[in-house]
């Protein structure tokens, strides 16, 4: 398989069989597959491990694997008539625009969105269309499998994963020690459903996995009710004067004020100075400067310069999660 993006780019994950059986048992168990399973998977290919493991584990039940093949994904879904459905956050807003005012009973449908975090808005919009569903954020890696399936009841439960008992999970300190509940930090997992190790790449093998641990590259929280809230990445955190924050909470705001289809930040150093910000938009509609920078008028105290980059699409991977390593190298120096 190749992971979706853990690394900054993508590297090759070789499942053995018996790695892959306990995989299937743990995904039949956890998400209650049988018979009249009617899965709707997207665009998902094999090489996925959603793509690969979700119809092995359906199909090992004697349910129904739906694979999307035509442009107009909303009427597929509509004429199909899937009791599961999954998308990444990325085509979930295609979705939303493709279905515009139009609305899916969705009263005997779960639908759940992994690889990457579900905004407020976009949950907002899928309740409206898909009425009456059943919601789960998902969070798992291809390098270890599934870590949480926990269902969406309200706007507090986003970000928020419930740990599904399999998979052991820690918030450490750069030195590698648990971190209290309540406390920022690195997330490390470790299962008997996890690999090893990357597929012929033993300096990325050597950064990810550490002794016995698998570092996924999210910064996280538990909290005192024992759920993982996850705050950002390693590589994607906004220094806001000394202050380390997910983009998402700058992210969001942008985008609703400019009513923008998407938009990406990321901070870079300044030397003697605050750091950058820099600003990624893909316009809904034409946007002018002044609109621009009333929107960002309210971080400008927090950074030495703000840049913005119009783009006509975020850089993402197969599994819809923005290469912001990608945005990094695209800004000039």
């Amino acid at each position: 398989l190749f992971s979706s993006g853990t690394t900054g780019f993508h590297k090759k994950v070789q499942l053995t069989g018996a790695l892959r059986d306990r995989r299937l048992q743990s995904q039949i168990r956890r998400r209650a597959y049988g018979p009249q399973t009617r899965h709707f998977i997207g665009s998902l290919g094999p090489w996925t491990v959603h793509g690969y493991l979700g119809p092995l584990s359906i199909w090992a039940q004697g349910g129904a694997i739906i694979f999307h093949q035509i442009a107009d994904v909303i009427s597929a879904i509509a004429a199909t008539k899937p009791n599961r459905l999954f998308a990444t956050p990325g085509l979930a807003e295609d979705w939303m625009r493709q279905m515009g005012k139009s609305r899916i009973d969705a009263s005997a449908m779960r639908i759940s969105v992994g690889g990457g975090p579900m905004s407020p808005s976009l949950w907002v919009a899928m309740q409206e269309a898909f009425r009456g569903g059943q919601f789960f954020q998902v969070y798992g890696t291809t390098e270890c499998g599934g870590i949480s399936d926990t269902q969406i009841r309200s706007e507090t439960d986003l970000g928020r994963f419930e740990l599904n008992g399999e998979t052991e999970l820690q918030v450490t300190d750069p030195d590698g020690n648990p971190m209290p509940a309540g406390a920022m930090g690195a997330v490390r997992v470790r299962s008997d459903l996890m690999v090893k190790q990357y597929l012929d790449d033993p300096a990325a093998s050597a950064v990810f996995f550490r002794d016995g641990w698998f570092y996924p590259g999210d910064m996280g929280v538990i909290g005192h009710d024992g759920r993982l809230t996850l705050t950002g990445r390693f590589a994607e955190v906004i220094n806001m004067r000394g202050d380390k924050i997910a983009p998402g909470m700058v992210e969001e705001p942008i985008k609703n004020a400019l009513n923008a289809r998407e938009v990406a930040v990321l901070s870079r150093p300044s030397p003697g100075k605050f750091d950058e910000l820099h600003v990624f938009i893909v316009e809904g509609a034409p946007l002018n400067r002044e609109r621009i920078e009333q929107a960002l008028k309210p971080l400008a105290h927090a950074f030495s310069k703000i840049g913005v980059h119009k783009s006509d699409g975020l850089p993402r991977t197969t599994t819809g999660k923005v290469q912001y390593g990608q945005l990094r190298a695209s800004i000039k120096t």
